[in-house]
């Protein structure tokens, strides 16, 4: 299965379920800085809303999906 890094957790949750073999997962989209410096502690980053957002959404449908077990 090919999808975005950040929703393979949820993904592989709800087709491990399902599929009578195991699935290979392969993740794209992957966001996310990997070097910091201090002004990016100091400094708000604007587009840190969308990734919470994303970061959220993707943890109260883990949520529901592992509760509908």
């Amino acid at each position: 299965m090919i999808t975005s890094a950040w929703h393979i957790p949820r993904a592989k949750l709800i087709f491990d379920k399902q599929a009578k073999q195991k699935i290979e997962y392969y993740p794209t989209n992957f966001s996310g800085d990997t070097e910091f410096n201090l002004s990016n502690i100091i400094t708000p980053n604007t587009s840190a809303l969308g990734i919470w957002e994303m970061l959220f959404k993707e943890w109260i449908g883990l949520a529901v999906d592992g509760l509908r077990a």
